[in-house]
């Protein structure tokens, strides 16, 4: 388990909303700080108001939140892994792309 040290919400020019939850965790005895939410970054904020509002709500400052760690390299943490699905099919989607472009292009 992690602790919430800063939970806090900046907009940008286009009307989105990026969270920061700021957390400390320990692995065998030495802590660590992250601010990483989602493994694969976060996609997909715009228009899911509501959703980020929660997210904060749901972990104030000092609060206890799970955090998911490397175990091999436990500076790499987040907490949520389902970002990472959202990575890999940014990547796919892209090279599908890629693919088709060379191949009808001709």
């Amino acid at each position: 388990m992690g602790e919430v040290l800063k939970s806090s919400i900046r907009h940008d020019h286009e009307m989105n909303l990026w969270p920061t939850l700021e957390y400390k965790y320990e692995v065998d005895g030495e802590v660590y700080v992250n601010n990483r939410i989602f493994a694969g970054g976060i996609w997909g904020i715009y228009g899911r108001h509501k959703w980020v509002h929660d997210l904060l709500e749901d972990h104030p400052v000092k609060s206890q939140i799970p955090v998911f760690f490397h175990p091999k390299r436990p500076t790499l943490s987040c907490l949520k892994k389902e970002g990472w699905i959202s990575a890999i099919g940014l990547y796919v989607a892209g090279g599908a792309f890629l693919f088709a472009a060379l191949t009808f292009n001709r």
